[in-house]
């Protein structure tokens, strides 16, 4: 495969992120960590080890840059906000959007942390 015809890693991310949303089974978990890790360090550890697993090393897979910790957590961030949107405050039209669309749109600005990675 050409490296232009490669996915890029934001919407690689946004597509696994999204993903596990979708997925009925972690929904409610993951709904339940990030509302709970405003106010409770436990749940705020247990989310932190989850953008560690599913964001930074699966960036750093894929990825070489010198502030790649930083560009991850900032994609992180981004995917994180995007769930809380979509599926905990069910914030329309992000809520009611088809789901192509909002990877498509998160993809693209989490690429955006990476350039050309």
């Amino acid at each position: 495969m050409v490296d232009d015809e490669r996915p890029q890693v934001g919407v690689l991310l946004a597509t696994h992120f999204f993903d596990l949303w979708e997925d009925p089974a972690r929904r409610r978990p993951l709904e339940a960590m990030l509302v709970s890790a405003a106010s409770d360090e436990g749940a705020a550890d247990e989310l932190r080890d989850f953008v560690c697993a599913d964001v930074i090393a699966r960036v750093a897979a894929l990825v070489d840059h010198d502030d790649l910790e930083v560009r991850a957590a900032l994609a992180g961030a981004q995917l994180i906000g995007a769930a809380l949107v979509r599926y905990v405050y069910q914030i329309p039209p992000m809520s009611e959007a088809p789901l192509a669309h909002v990877v498509g749109s998160v993809g693209r600005a989490v690429q955006g942390y990476f350039g050309d990675a």
